[in-house]
């Protein structure tokens, strides 16, 4: 028996998705994200405001062995029933990133209800893109270029998760590390990282630098600090934290680290105090959070 009514959303199976140049496949780079803007109306004028609108419900990454993106969500109280239903998808990353987003006037949010009958949002019955194109001659999907520094929809941990694990599976707990490199669940999302594979690469890059806040100084005036760059994932809801302590145990003088982000997106988790004679011994460590 049904204990919750499903919305199942997504794409046909081995369908023609191209991006803008009309020759390039869609690959694992993309995502896509179901949700609503409220009563924000999305246009292609305004696509620098629609992550602070955005609502995620659901996503699901593109698989570019079938050439399909689906997912069932099972609708809860929680949704935003009424609301205009829409599908982002995205290509998450900071160098040609490319969206569509598409509706339709039936996609009305559904209620809850484990009798109410299914509901399907699907690209074939879709009939609004607001940005890229759908169900034209010879392909499903052709995405849009945007700016590179326009955000992307945020997703939980809970909804991250899913793409890697089933429910109920011991290793999608936060702090579980089933691929065993000494990051849990958590560090990977925020760090982009896939956790089920055994090499993820460096992900932490610790030695000397510039501030960026120093960077109309002189060469001469500016400061050099201790500290690790790290480059987060473009749309964890995540808090990067950092420490500072002269011991490795930290179990005395510990300090915040000072958070700055570079010019690439990553951030650059430094000492507040510069690097010389009597500050050349600190230790740093990162936290993730998941907000409160």
């Amino acid at each position: 028996m049904l204990d919750a009514r499903p919305l199942d959303w997504g794409g046909s199976i081995n369908a023609v998705n191209l991006q803008s140049d009309l020759t390039t496949p869609l690959d694992s780079t993309y995502v896509f994200y179901l949700g609503s803007f409220g009563p924000f109306d999305p246009t292609s004028e305004n696509v620098d405001e629609w992550a602070e609108h955005w609502t995620t419900v659901d996503a699901v990454s593109y698989n570019p062995s079938y050439g399909v993106f689906n997912a069932r969500h099972d609708v809860t109280s929680s949704d935003p029933t009424g609301e205009q239903g829409y599908i982002w998808g995205v290509r998450r990353t900071r160098q040609n990133m490319e969206w569509i987003l598409i509706s339709d006037p039936n996609w009305t949010w559904p209620a809850d209800g484990a009798l109410e009958q299914k509901v399907n949002w699907m690209v074939s019955s879709a009939t609004e893109t607001i940005v890229g194109y759908i169900n034209g001659s010879g392909y499903q999907m052709v995405t849009s270029p945007v700016n590179d520094n326009t955000p992307i929809p945020v997703i939980s941990y809970d909804l991250w998760v899913k793409r890697f694990f089933p429910d109920g599976d011991v290793n999608a707990d936060p702090e579980a590390d089933p691929n065993g490199n000494n990051l849990d669940n958590l560090a990977e999302f925020a760090l982009d990282a896939n956790p089920v594979q055994s090499n993820t690469g460096d992900r932490f890059s610790p030695s000397v630098y510039h501030s960026p806040s120093e960077s109309g100084l002189p060469e001469i005036e500016q400061g050099n600090y201790l500290g690790v760059i790290v480059q987060p994932s473009l749309d964890a809801d995540v808090q990067v934290l950092g420490w500072l302590s002269p011991d490795i145990t930290f179990s005395e003088n510990v300090s915040a680290a000072v958070i700055e982000t570079l010019s690439d997106g990553s951030l650059l988790i430094r000492d507040p105090v510069a690097f010389g004679p009597t500050n050349a011994r600190k230790f740093i460590r990162i936290e993730f959070r998941e907000p409160s």
